[in-house]
């Protein structure tokens, strides 16, 4: 059910005018937000049921395991599903077929509030997220934090960009559309050798790199399959 103070009273989506006069929204492929999102048990089985490609019914609980604290909610752990995003490419319209996992990674690739909202409507999990992002973007606190990491990316970023590593950077979009394309090809019959020929071509990745992402979807399905 879409929540009324984000999408007005009578159902349909408020105008962004009634956001703060800034429009500030915090984008969730920043780590500091995505982290806060995954604290949610709604939103983390949402966003692992597209991940691993099963109904989220099937999902019975997920383990957290602790590596930090977030200063201001000072028993709160930070789990596992801790994310480092530097800069994210651009998902083209059409790239892709539609599917949850796009979805999420729309969603997760969003600047602005009509982009997640674009997003929101189209699952229920991913509404709950949008929602939490409003929440946290309201935070006074959580928006000085975000802001500060948002700064260290930024100056990280122009670092990079001096480097060899000028294109090819971590973060969960990239493994989310290399997950994408092995199911694509996968899908067309190919290989597991023309796949990580594929993927080496399409990502600019060492025939090494490419032969390890298939072992984690290796790994993905075995976890698929004792779910």
């Amino acid at each position: 059910m879409l929540d009324k103070d984000t999408y007005g009273a009578e159902g349909g989506r408020k105008s962004d005018s009634a956001a703060p006069p800034d429009d500030f929204i915090m984008r969730p492929r920043v780590d500091v937000c995505f982290k806060r999102l995954m604290e949610d048990e709604e939103v983390r089985t949402g966003f692992l049921s597209a991940i691993l490609g099963i109904p989220p019914e099937e999902i019975k609980s997920v383990v957290l395991l602790p590596t930090g604290t977030l200063p201001e909610y000072g028993d709160d752990k930070l789990g596992i599903l801790e994310v480092h995003v530097l800069e994210l490419p651009k998902i083209k319209d059409g790239a892709y077929p539609e599917s949850k996992l796009l979805h999420w990674a729309k969603f997760l690739n969003s600047n602005t509030r009509t982009e997640m909202k674009n997003m929101a409507v189209k699952d229920p999990y991913i509404e709950k997220a949008y929602r939490q992002v409003v929440k946290l973007s309201a935070d006074e606190m959580a928006r000085l934090e975000y802001e500060a990491r948002e700064k260290a990316e930024r100056d990280h970023d122009a670092y990079l960009k001096s480097s060899w590593l000028d294109g090819q950077k971590d973060g969960i979009l990239f493994g989310m559309r290399i997950l994408m394309c092995i199911q694509n090809s996968r899908q067309e019959g190919l290989s597991d050798r023309q796949i990580i020929s594929r993927l080496s071509e399409r990502f600019s990745l060492k025939e090494e790199e490419a032969e390890e992402y298939m072992k984690g979807i290796g790994q993905l399905n075995e976890i698929r399959g004792s779910v």
